[in-house]
């Protein structure tokens, strides 16, 4: 097994079984506390009903924005 996918089983495990309340943009704020430059896209924050927050980013150490690619089933 490669190391991404055991990285990422790892990560999505923490929020199996929540409840998304809010799917919305990042805000200036947020993007300026990670160091994100404002030319820098735009992503998502994906908000669970326990206060959860799950970004969209480049990598595991959040050195840029991310997209979030969703396919139909």
């Amino acid at each position: 097994m490669s190391r991404p996918t055991i990285a990422m089983k790892h990560y999505a495990s923490d929020i199996v079984g929540k409840t998304i309340s809010r799917v919305r943009t990042m805000t200036k704020a947020e993007m300026d506390d990670l160091m994100w430059f404002p030319i820098s896209n735009p992503t998502c924050v994906i908000e669970f009903t326990d206060g959860t927050l799950a970004l969209v980013a480049a990598d595991p150490e959040l050195n840029g924005t991310g997209f979030l690619s969703i396919q139909p089933k």
